[in-house]
């Protein structure tokens, strides 16, 4: 199964998950919701660099390495949201295990890392993204500070660390029910007995099709807008496909374009992922974006963090 197409300057075009394609002695031929595209290619099966940005922007795939979590100086200006509450409701929760190492689950540039640090934790960090890890590494200490490039499905470091969390819907981008299950044994093995691990996610009753989140943000010396718009949900997989776009507000000219692929979560299917890794983890409380407690039952609807205690 064809699921990558190698681009001419020696990037990799990263077919989106509702894509298909298949290969025609000189031509890919690419299919998806929207409808069928043809892409010329060299004799080794390569695609130009300009055929492969026009898929992204009909929104087949991707390009490797060009996403907003691989550009950082991006990323910042466009997170750049005020994470006080966060940044309190995590040092009130963790104080107790503040002489422990953490791991930050998704650390990106480091939006928590560095002020979780300034706070008095002793953190290490997480993330697939290089891009992100080489900007935090130039904005902290190295000595007491390991940064790990890889996936949050594999990541083994046994009993190393007290607590851990993950912000920003980090569990949604495990694309897969089973990397999900990896990820719980994952954390199990490295947060030791009595640590906590807390992971912010965002929960709905239902997936919500059309859904379109946007804001502006400077960037470049212009004011620009991100929109996130739902356009897919694939029930086999339960998936939410996300189309990503970013324009310049003076003249609406078109500057980015992904798509991105997230896990939907519902409260009972929390729960029952929980309660199959009983043996590991208890839940023991749920939080508000504010850090009010909550009860999860199957009626709330927003961002929450979940806080298990490793057993």
């Amino acid at each position: 199964m064809i699921r990558r197409i190698a681009v001419a300057n020696g990037r990799t075009f990263l077919l989106g998950p509702t894509t298909s394609a298949s290969w025609h002695e000189t031509a890919y031929l690419l299919g998806n919701e929207a409808g069928n595209v043809l892409v010329a290619s060299d004799f080794e099966g390569s695609v130009a660099y300009a055929d492969a940005a026009e898929l992204v922007r009909l929104g087949y795939g991707t390009i490797d390495r060009e996403g907003i979590f691989s550009d950082a100086r991006l990323a910042k200006a466009i997170f750049n949201w005020d994470a006080t509450k966060e940044i309190e409701g995590l040092s009130d929760l963790l104080s107790p295990f503040r002489m422990r190492r953490g791991l930050d689950v998704g650390c990106g540039y480091g939006r928590l890392f560095v002020p979780m640090l300034a706070n008095g934790f002793m953190l290490d960090g997480l993330d697939e993204s290089g891009a992100l890890l080489s900007s935090l590494a130039r904005e902290i200490d190295r000595s007491d500070c390991a940064l790990f490039e890889g996936a949050m499905e594999s990541f083994r470091s046994p009993g190393r660390y007290g607590f851990a969390y993950a912000a920003m819907n980090s569990m949604r981008y495990i694309e897969t029910e089973v990397g999900v299950h990896q990820h719980l044994r994952s954390m199990a093995i490295n947060v030791e007995p009595g640590g906590l691990y807390a992971f912010q996610i965002t929960i709905a009753p239902d997936p919500e099709i059309g859904y379109r989140r946007s804001w502006q943000f400077p960037w470049s010396g212009s004011a620009h807008e991100i929109q996130w718009t739902q356009t897919a949900y694939c029930h086999v997989r339960q998936l939410i496909i996300e189309t990503v776009t970013i324009r310049r507000i003076a003249d609406g000219r078109l500057v980015h374009s992904e798509k991105q692929a997230q896990r939907f979560y519902s409260a009972s299917y929390l729960r029952d992922l929980i309660a199959l890794h009983s043996g590991d983890w208890g839940l023991t409380a749920c939080f508000d974006s504010s850090f009010f407690p909550v009860t999860p039952s199957d009626h709330i609807a927003g961002n929450y963090w979940f806080v298990l205690r490793r057993l």
